[in-house]
């Protein structure tokens, strides 16, 4: 969802949440609809999300995602540019630069599940292979788990930039969007899902 202040402002709507769904509330209500109401609210099989795919679009849309109630997690993809979570999960960077948890988030305000990938297709714009490297890193430091869904059409490593030229790292995928992780080094091969 890349309109997360639109989710908050109906699911924070002083008529019922379901009616997000339903939209009878504001129609009057209905018998279908108190029915559902009383299931209670935050539905525990409803994830909300929002997808970022760099630090100014994760900075303006997560604020709006922690205001709704429920299970929230991020998707971060097509990932275009590198992204610290350390705002909104429980991660801080050490004096060596590593991620290391930290404790002065309250749970309800975690992100509880990252999806993370790089762009694929005619025109895909370069994913660095360090920045789905640091997202891994942030989430297992905080706890939270993380699915590298591909690294995209265009993964570049930092060491094929060392005298200015950027270089693909691999040979060319067999799969086209970078999706087989077979054929990615086993330390990006990071595939949790949420409890």
């Amino acid at each position: 969802l890349r309109r997360p202040e639109r989710m908050a402002e109906c699911l924070l709507a002083p008529a019922c949440s379901v009616c997000v769904f339903t939209q009878s509330c504001h129609l009057g209500g209905s018998v279908a609809h108190s029915a559902a109401c009383k299931r209670g609210w935050p539905l525990p099989n409803l994830w909300l999300g929002t997808s970022c795919e760099n630090q100014a679009t994760l900075d303006e849309r997560v604020p709006h995602l922690l205001r709704c109630p429920g299970k929230r997690f991020l998707s971060l993809e097509p990932l275009l540019g590198p992204i610290d979570l350390s705002s909104y999960m429980a991660v801080e960077t050490g004096r060596a630069g590593e991620w290391r948890p930290k404790s002065d988030l309250p749970f309800e305000s975690k992100i509880r599940g990252v999806v993370v990938g790089g762009e694929s297709g005619p025109g895909a714009r370069l994913c660095k292979v360090e920045w789905i490297e640091s997202i891994i890193d942030q989430c297992a430091a905080a706890g939270v788990p993380c699915h590298v869904k591909q690294l995209g059409s265009l993964p570049w490593d930092k060491q094929g930039q060392s005298d200015g030229v950027r270089r693909e790292i691999w040979p060319k995928f067999k799969h086209p969007q970078g999706g087989e992780p077979s054929e990615w080094p086993a330390h990006l091969r990071v595939r949790e899902w949420p409890r």
